[in-house]
C-alpha cells in the first residue's frame, strides 16, 4: 500500500552508500500539530533520488514524501522478537509553508526506488 506523509525533517539527512556503491538516504519525519512532535516515520530513499534528498534537503525543511511502508522483524540475541517500520520513499516534494504549498511543491528528481 502507497502512503503519503508530511512533516518536519528533524535531523539533516544520512547518505551512505551499499557494498555494491548504491545510494542510501535515510531521515526522520515528524508530522506536527501545534508546535508539538506528534509521530515520527523513518524514511528510506535508494539510488540517485537518495543522493538528491541529500544534497537538498536539510533539518527543519517541511516535506510530503511518497512511499511504501516496510516492516523488518528479527530475533534479538535474547530471544526476543522485534520488528521496525520505515517508509521506502519514491518521490519527495521539498514544500514551503504556505496555504498553497503543492503549487510552489519543489519534486526532489531522481531515480525510482527499486520497487
Amino acid at each position: 500500500m502507497i502512503e503519503e506523509l508530511k512533516g518536519f525533517i528533524r535531523y539533516d539527512p544520512e547518505l551512505r552508500y551499499t557494498a555494491n556503491g548504491v545510494a542510501l538516504c535515510k531521515f526522520t519525519v515528524y508530522d506536527t500539530e501545534y508546535g508539538e512532535f506528534n509521530s515520527k516515520e523513518r524514511i528510506v530513499i535508494w539510488a540517485e533520488l537518495g543522493e538528491a534528498c541529500s544534497q537538498q534537503l536539510v533539518e527543519g525543511a517541511k516535506v510530503l514524501v511518497k512511499g511504501k511502508r516496510k516492516t523488518h522483524t528479527w530475533t534479538g540475541q535474547d530471544g526476543q522478537e522485534h520488528s521496525s517500520e520505515e517508509i521506502i520513499a519514491y518521490k519527495v516534494w521539498e514544500l514551503d509553508d504556505t496555504e498553497e504549498e503543492m503549487k510552489t511543491a519543489k519534486e526532489i528528481v531522481g531515480e525510482k526506488a527499486p520497487f
